[in-house]
């Protein structure tokens, strides 16, 4: 503060401007001064100097006054970060590191050299790591892989058959497919995921049917009918499920799908043909019925059973072996008839329907043909068939005809006969023309077999009876048959599928046996995961603990409604784990900790022999719940722990030949955080109070004896007092980290050391460099000293919180504070300004009486919102000092309040996003003019202050009109036509975007900087 503000340049001007009122006479002159004006100038000087001690007079005053209090400095505040330690792999299953044990950086802000950090906690180092992860949902029945060759599950068992053009386009697909090891596996990290919440589902809830014929059709309709669950069929008809089938270019629907009027049928048609898929030696055509949704609970029938039928259509192929014949019309055995002619009539989709009723139907004329032979020409043509001529009267014709036939089928072996539904021996021989339908039920083991230049299904229609077929001469009455037509039929005969699978989740299985039983099976099923739980797969068993697990979260949570238990495998199943959950169940990234239970074991998931550790929700998501906010885990990382820039020295002795008051000893570092100090009471302390302190408080006394048993030094630890005046207890000092020195008290105020024949006290002292600890990700890099088996180490976030030591205005500032609190925290200034002198990483400070962030009012709850200097540099910086300021704040608080009471939390961050419509004069303004803009609203959305501009108070957000007077003032061409404003923000709730003028401010929000775009227009042509 200023009483006066005088520089020379004043005092001369105002000599000038009396002398000219009092001695006209004379002139005041500064260029060519006589003495008089000399004189002037000197006292001008002067005056400046005297001004200048009458302003520092009152910070003498008030630094006097505070000193009256007896307050030191306080320490610098130690940055804090994380770091992840890595072995050397294929060496030790693990190894423990120390508490304390200390790492290097490289130079940290403004320092030139390195800089020293000690882990906060002893942790084992497993050479375990997470190779397999993935989430499953209750509500959903979801399965979502987030780490490790979860692909797609393939629905068909059984490989596709392919012609060899296929075949090297898939060999090539193969060969492209990049291929990972095990070990590159491990080496991958999980991507970023929603915790029990993530889109990338992979389970599915299938039936697959399978069957050699059924499905063979294209344009013809399909049946399958279920049994025992109309509801079931019901939803099918309204598209909750669909019917799919395999054809060569995919999975694909079927063109039509018609529940019939029986509420059992569906009626299906396809325009494609199916793929087909060996299995067991088979040949199948599969369809599939799927869920849309992956169903949570099993669905039953009592059967399925599958059908088809064939409209007519013409023959694929006639022949008889070797020549074609026209399949409209055709001679089966030639004009000339002749035992064991034979033809070959071909319909291999057809005549694949094992046990469908197959139809024939044909027209049927009759032909004539005359056959005359000569003596000569018939003991040449039929010496081998001539029988004993017959006495013949006259010389008339014999009559041939067809008098039986046979119809066969290959079987893969051998010809069979073909079982008809009536005899059709005799068919051609009755020589009556008309219309005929031959039909029989399709043998199941019908094969195929080639028959000329084609190769398929086919009938063999066999001449084995022609009487007078050699004789001449003859007539022969041959068949001409015309028009014929093949269809086939299920209708009334429905078959079992040849092959049903089930696929539940993400596993396969076959339920052939439990279709074919007969009786109520699962028809229908969801995954075998019943839980909102992230899976976590390890490669190897943990053999020591504590192990940690690092979980990194993306966004601010300050509150979180989950509940969640921590499960590991043994071969019974999993079990719960204790652990220490330093993520608050996941409202802020931290670790878990834990001891490996000894019954941990491989369990196989998935296909994946693993260890796994389950994170699951206590509870069910309630449809209340279903829009609050879950956490994003950005990471996962193993071996992780925290570090702090602190480094501990070793413990000095010291004596003390002659005791007084306010002794003064000098410590051997600099930088102090705190010192540990044992003063040697041998001689204050009776052996009753040694045993006493030794029940009662074991920390607080360290008792050394002699070889005879006898006490030889008791030390007992005292306390750090920031007074005399306002001490707790007797055994108290202070340290002047000013000058670097240990004080005790006068012996009135507080005890003094005693001086003995040993050492007197003993010191060992903790330092920091504080804000010099604030290294980047990456810096922490190096052990200080030999660790085995150790490859490296890093620290994956930079570290936060370094502070250096209090300056004498922040401690005249804080003492100013202290008197007019008279000591105690009762307001909520006294406990704003008690936080802003914790720690320099903090910016701002609200108090908020009886609401918390959460919406839960209570009269009794106190809520403290802390906006850090780094905040957009992640929430680390918070948590690294939020449990020890809650600490701090119960210590030094005069209320009666409950640590439940108390809420410390970080804003809630209002990311506000500004689209600008502006006119420009000519296109060279035009980037000059967005970046301008730009700037100058990132600028002004920082709630951080910065000199002399105090930033965004929390619960205060900025109004549209007060950014359209920001962008009027900016120093622009450009003239500003519109804008609009939009607010984005995550609360417990969920994630928010509404227009600025819209949103509802609560206390705990705090504006910062979004994405900004500037839209440019040219106001007349350049």
């Amino acid at each position: 503060m200023k009483l006066y503000d005088c520089s020379v340049q004043d005092t001369e001007n105002r000599i000038e401007e009396l002398a000219a009122q009092y001695v006209p006479e004379w002139h005041f002159d500064r260029s060519d001064p006589d003495i008089g004006s000399a004189i002037a100038k000197i006292f001008a000087i002067q005056m400046q100097e005297n001004v200048g001690l009458v302003n520092r007079m009152m910070d003498r005053y008030h630094a006097e006054f505070v000193n009256m209090l007896d307050i030191s400095l306080k320490p610098a505040k130690p940055a804090g970060s994380l770091v992840q330690f890595n072995l050397i792999e294929n060496s030790v299953p693990g190894t423990m590191v120390r508490k304390g044990t200390r790492l290097v950086s490289a130079s940290g802000p403004d320092s030139s050299g390195s800089v020293l950090f000690e882990t906060d906690r002893e942790i084992y180092v497993t050479n375990s790591r997470i190779v397999d992860a993935f989430m499953t949902d209750r509500e959903e029945g979801t399965f979502v892989p987030l780490l490790g060759k979860y692909r797609d599950p393939e629905i068909v068992e059984g490989m596709e058959i392919r012609d060899e053009e296929e075949e090297i386009e898939a060999e090539a697909e193969v060969n492209e497919e990049e291929t990972e090891t095990e070990e590159e596996r491990g080496r991958n990290t999980i991507r970023p995921f929603v915790l029990f919440s993530e889109k990338g589902n992979i389970a599915r809830s299938i039936l697959i049917l399978y069957h050699e014929s059924v499905f063979d059709l294209e344009d013809e309709p399909i049946y399958i009918r279920i049994s025992g669950n109309p509801e079931l069929n019901k939803r099918i008809g309204n598209k909750e499920f669909r019917f799919r089938y395999y054809s060569k270019s995919g999975l694909k629907d079927f063109d039509r799908v018609e529940l019939k009027e029986d509420g059992e049928t569906f009626e299906l048609e396809k325009h494609d043909p199916n793929a087909k898929f060996n299995l067991g030696n088979r040949e199948y055509a599969i369809v599939i019925l799927e869920a849309k949704d992956t169903i949570k609970q099993d669905i039953e029938a009592d059967g399925i059973s599958l059908s088809s039928s064939g409209r007519e259509r013409p023959l694929e192929f006639v022949n008889d072996g070797s020549i074609d014949m026209d399949t409209d019309k055709f001679e089966p055995f030639t004009d000339t008839l002749s035992v064991y002619n034979e033809c070959y009539l071909g319909s291999d989709v057809y005549f694949s329907k094992g046990g469908a009723l197959i139809t024939l139907t044909f027209h049927v004329n009759y032909g004539e043909k005359g056959l005359y032979l000569t003596k000569q020409e018939e003991e040449v043509q039929l010496k081998i068939f001539k029988k004993k001529p017959k006495v013949i009267a006259a010389d008339i014709p014999a009559d041939a005809y067809a008098d039986e036939i046979v119809l066969e089928y290959f079987n893969g072996t051998g010809w069979r006969k073909l079982r008809c539904n009536s005899d059709v021996s005799e068919i051609f021989a009755r020589v009556d023309a008309g219309d005929y339908e031959i039909s029989f039920i399709c043998p199941d083991d019908w094969a195929v077999t080639q028959s000329g230049a084609y190769i398929g299904r086919a009938i063999r229609m066999r001449l084995i009876k022609s009487d007078n077929c050699f004789l001449r001469p003859g007539i022969h009455h041959y068949p001409i048959i015309s028009d014929m037509k093949v269809s086939f039929s299920f209708r009334g005969h429905f078959v079992a599928p040849g092959r049903t699978f089930l696929f539940a989740g993400t596993q396969r299985r076959e339920i052939t046996k439990d279709v074919k039983a007969g009786g109520s099976f699962i028809i229908l099923s969801g995954g075998k995961y019943s839980d909102d739980a992230l899976y976590l797969g390890f490669d190897k068993k943990m053999e020591g603990g504590p192990v940690s697990i690092y979980f990194e979260l993306s966004e601010v949570i300050n509150t979180s409604f989950l509940k969640c238990r921590f499960e590991y495998s043994t071969i019974h199943g999993f079990k719960r784990m204790k652990v220490v959950d330093h993520t608050l169940n996941f409202s802020r990234s931290g670790s878990i900790m834990f001891i490996p239970p000894s019954d941990m074991a491989f369990v196989t998931l998935e296909d994946r022999r693993r260890i796994w550790i389950r994170i699951s929700r206590v509870h069910a998501q309630s449809a209340s719940e279903n829009s609050l906010f879950l956490p994003r885990i950005q990471r996962i990382l193993v071996n992780v722990i925290g570090v702090s820039n602190i480094v501990t020295g070793n413990e000095e002795n010291y004596y003390i030949s002659e005791s007084g008051p306010n002794l003064h000893f000098n410590l051997p570092q600099g930088n102090i955080l705190d010192a540990e100090v044992w003063v040697n009471e041998k001689g204050a302390l009776s052996a009753e109070e040694i045993e006493r302190m030794k029940d009662n408080d074991p920390g607080s006394i360290r008792v050394e004896y002699d070889m005879l048993g006898n006490v030889s030094a008791a030390y007992v630890k005292w306390e750090e007092t920031d007074s005399f005046l306002n001490k707790n207890g007797r055994r108290v000092y202070m340290i002047d980290r000013a000058v670097n020195e240990l004080i005790f008290s006068d012996g009135k105020k507080a005890d003094i050391p005693r001086v003995v024949d040993d050492v007197s006290f003993k010191v060992r002292v903790r330092v920091s460099n504080g804000y010099e600890g604030n290294v980047e990700a990456g810096a922490i890099s190096e052990f200080a000293g030999t660790e085995l088996y150790m490859d490296s180490v890093t620290n994956p976030v930079r570290s936060y919180g370094g502070s250096n030591m209090e300056t004498v205005h922040a401690a005249l500032r804080r003492g100013a504070n202290v008197i007019y609190g008279r000591g105690r925290l009762v307001s909520a200034n006294d406990y704003k300004w008690s936080i802003l002198s914790y720690s320099d990483s903090i910016d701002k400070v609200a108090c908020i009486e009886g609401d918390t962030i959460n919406g839960v009012y209570n009269d009794a709850d106190v809520s403290f919102v802390l906006l850090m200097r780094d905040f957009a540099d992640g929430s680390f910086s918070f948590h690294s000092i939020s449990e020890e300021l809650k600490k701090y704040l119960l210590t030094i608080s005069s209320v009666t309040i409950s640590p439940d009471n108390i809420h410390i939390v970080e804003p809630i961050f209002v990311s506000v996003s500004v689209n600008v419509w502006a006119d420009v004069g000519s296109i060279d303004e035009s980037f000059e003019t967005q970046n301008l803009i730009k700037s100058a609203l990132k600028y002004y959305f920082n709630p951080v202050s910065e000199g002399e501009d105090p930033g965004w108070d929390i619960g205060v957000i900025p109004k549209i009109s007060q950014i359209k007077m920001k962008l009027s003032s900016l120093k622009s061409k450009a003239v500003i036509r519109k804008i609009s404003v939009i607010a984005n923000y995550v609360d417990r709730d969920g994630a928010h975007e509404t227009d600025l003028s819209d949103l509802k401010v609560s206390p705990f929000m705090v504006v910062k900087s979004g994405e900004h775009k500037v839209h440019i227009n040219l106001s007349s042509a350049d």
